[in-house]
């Protein structure tokens, strides 16, 4: 609520009231701030945690790790998941034009990626 003198009584006898009220329904004192939609960083750091790391192989989980650190965070790393298109991927393959098995290793990589959010949207619909 505040310390004292920072609002007025009667604002804080109103805030007390509705977090009273709040937990009275069986709800959190304070609304949780929302959560940020999550980016293509957070997405890479996810797969890597929940499935590279758990399913592949010691070189496999090096070589994404390297692919991701290198090529794909740092150009696709700011993008929100939900906003990403396809015309995002051909550009990042594009710019990797110069060294096309890498950009055809991370183009595959982000097609499991993306897959994998698909997968987890999925699970959590049936459940």
């Amino acid at each position: 609520m505040g310390r004292h003198g920072d609002i007025a009584p009667d604002r804080a006898r109103k805030e007390a009231a509705r977090i009273i009220a709040r937990i009275k329904a069986g709800l959190p004192p304070v609304e949780p701030e929302p959560e940020a939609p999550p980016t293509v960083a957070d997405l890479a750091e996810r797969y890597q945690r929940e499935h590279v790391a758990m399913h592949c192989k010691p070189n496999t989980v090096k070589h994404y790790g390297l692919m991701l650190k290198k090529h794909i965070v740092p150009r696709l790393g700011g993008l929100k998941v939900a906003e990403v298109e396809r015309r995002d991927i051909l550009k990042f393959q594009y710019q990797l034009s110069d060294m096309p098995t890498v950009a055809n290793r991370c183009v595959d990589i982000l097609v499991k990626m993306f897959k994998q959010v698909h997968d987890f949207r999925l699970a959590a619909a049936l459940s």
